[in-house]
């Protein structure tokens, strides 16, 4: 871009920004505050279930080959305990509520600015 070029653009952002020739800015340092409030939620989908091993059977005491025959006729039962292992597979869902209830604004004097001032008047 030439020199010439850079000149008309000035100019014309000086044209649609005629006081902008002197802008100052205002330094302030502030603090913004908020309630945070954070309701935790954890639910539980349908679970995956399988079988992980082989069942195992286990006779109860009293249908043992070697129990008494009297005591086994007159009990027309068979009796016995299956156990089964099972693998699961549990889906959780884990998520958040989150609430803000804004405060509002503390306007603090920062000490570093009263020092910079007080130098600025001795001069």
């Amino acid at each position: 871009m030439t020199d010439n070029q850079e000149r008309k653009d000035l100019m014309e952002q000086r044209k649609r920004t005629p006081n902008e020739e002197c802008t100052q800015f205002v330094d302030k340092k502030i603090v913004v505050e908020a309630f945070v409030t954070v309701q935790p939620r954890v639910y539980m989908s349908d679970p995956e279930i399988e079988c992980c091993k082989p069942q195992e059977r286990q006779e109860l005491p009293h249908t043992k080959k070697h129990h008494h025959k009297k005591k086994a006729a007159e009990k027309s039962q068979c009796k016995f305990v299956v156990e089964q292992e099972l693998c699961l597979r549990i889906p959780l869902h884990f998520d958040a509520e989150v609430e803000i209830d804004q405060q509002g604004i503390l306007c603090r004097i920062d000490a570093d600015h009263r020092e910079d001032k007080s130098q600025t008047d001795n001069r």
